[in-house]
């Protein structure tokens, strides 16, 4: 009964205090997410890891305890975690050359759009020639460099602050990745006995 009162009253606090308790679950969350996305990645590790044990007992079938038994785990789960890094890695090598290949396709069209827009000033003449009246675009390289120029100038700070922002933003999500993998090593190399605990 204490038990029912308790989850009514708590239930009756969080409806009313919905704000709040979104601020504290989402620092919870925050809090957890190493612990969370570690369970995610030894999740995803624990495929790979099956299958490089089953290859090392095919291996070493015939090889002494020691190799054969007691070495397994740490031996296959150091395999297994190289190799999963190294598809991310993998991963990561190819889309880069790809994004700067994308970048500098964008930087070698920029004459191309500059020419586009000049002709588009040659419609507009040829329009207005005939009674039709377009919309008028102008680009004027001392113009924009005045308008980069003062925005920078009023708000440095801001950019500053975002870059700085951006910046602790990647750190904390390295650090939360390195973490991540800590508990991932750590739950697959006692997986068998925190799931019997998780049972009991």
């Amino acid at each position: 009964i204490l038990l029912l009162v308790a989850s009514c009253v708590i239930l009756y606090w969080g409806l009313n205090n919905l704000s709040t308790l979104g601020r504290v679950l989402d620092s919870f969350l925050s809090l957890l997410s190493p612990l969370l996305l570690g369970i995610c990645i030894a999740y995803v590790v624990n495929l790979l890891l099956k299958v490089v044990e089953r290859l090392w007992d095919k291996a070493l079938k015939k090889a002494p305890e020691l190799w054969r038994i007691k070495l397994k785990r740490p031996i296959c789960l150091v395999l297994t975690m190289l190799l999963f890094l190294g598809i991310i890695f993998s991963i990561i090598f190819i889309l880069i050359p790809r994004l700067e290949e994308a970048g500098r396709t964008l930087v070698a069209n920029v004459p191309v759009y500059v020419t586009q827009i000049e002709k588009w000033g040659g419609v507009i003449a040829f329009a207005a020639g005939h009674g039709i009246t377009l919309p008028e675009l102008s680009m004027n390289v001392d113009n924009a460099t005045k308008v980069i120029t003062d925005f920078l100038t009023n708000n440095g700070d801001n950019v500053v602050n975002t870059t700085i922002d951006i910046t602790t933003s990647i750190l904390g999500a390295l650090v939360n990745f390195l973490l991540a993998l800590v508990f991932s090593v750590y739950l697959l190399a006692q997986k068998e006995t925190l799931m019997a605990q998780a049972k009991r």
